[in-house]
């Protein structure tokens, strides 16, 4: 029923939706946190934290500039693919953090933050930009943008919250923990849901304008119906070849 009310593109942008509401809660939260449980754990000094900003800075931008585009051009990094390294990343980071008792495990995993995490947000950018024309991507990634706005300002109060519970107990990595927990769920919508819509499992309503011009034609203006149909092929264009099942 939910797929027979909704369009793909609907379902696709609730699911972005749900996926940075379940990633940026406890990945805003954790960041404000996570040195401070360094500091506490294996007694980071302010010189290792810049270090690991620096390394982590400069292995974003390699990454970035070097690797993904290659692997974007060979066909191995799609969408898809992008928002599954990062939430991965995310979720190797935050369990690897709870776990963590030396400065060498810190080092290993603070960069984890810069490469696939960056990652995250492209990838669901070039997915909503699929069932999204020109016209109306503006509108999606505002719709994804307030949600992570919001979840900026929840996740530091949850996770603060968890945090100070737990580190006075001498358990702050359960805040890490259960921040890669809600992570690895987050990464289960994805791959359940994209991988549905991707083979066309949910039955679904219409996503495109093409069943209507989106010019309509009038009596007095003789260009209008070929504007119309330039309208309507252009957005089909913009659609790439139909599947063939």
């Amino acid at each position: 029923m939910f797929g027979r009310i909704f369009s793909a593109r609907t379902v696709t942008l609730v699911t972005a939706c749900v996926i940075v509401c379940l990633t940026d809660i406890q990945r805003d939260g954790s960041a404000g946190v996570e040195l401070l449980y360094l500091q506490q754990i294996v007694d980071f000094a302010p010189k290792d934290i810049s270090l690991t900003m620096f390394v982590s800075g400069i292995l974003g931008f390699l990454c970035n500039l070097l690797v993904l585009p290659r692997a974007i051009k060979r066909g191995w990094m799609n969408g898809e693919r992008m928002i599954y390294s990062g939430l991965l990343g995310i979720v190797v980071f935050q369990i690897g953090m709870a776990f963590t008792n030396t400065k060498a495990m810190a080092f290993c995993l603070l960069p984890l933050q810069a490469v696939p995490c960056s990652w995250f947000p492209a990838g669901l950018s070039a997915i909503l930009s699929r069932y999204y024309g020109s016209d109306k991507i503006g509108h999606a990634l505002g719709v994804l943008q307030s949600f992570t706005s919001l979840c900026g300002c929840i996740g530091p109060v949850v996770i603060g919250s968890l945090f100070a519970y737990t580190s006075l107990r001498g358990h702050g990595g359960i805040t890490f923990l259960a921040a890669g927990i809600v992570s690895s769920v987050s990464f289960l919508v994805a791959v359940v849901m994209f991988s549905l819509i991707e083979y066309k499992r949910l039955v679904t309503g219409p996503d495109s304008d093409l069943t209507k011009p989106l010019v309509e034609a009038s009596a007095g203006n003789a260009w209008t119906e070929v504007d119309a149909m330039n309208s309507r092929i252009y957005e089909a264009q913009k659609m790439g070849p139909i599947p063939v099942d």
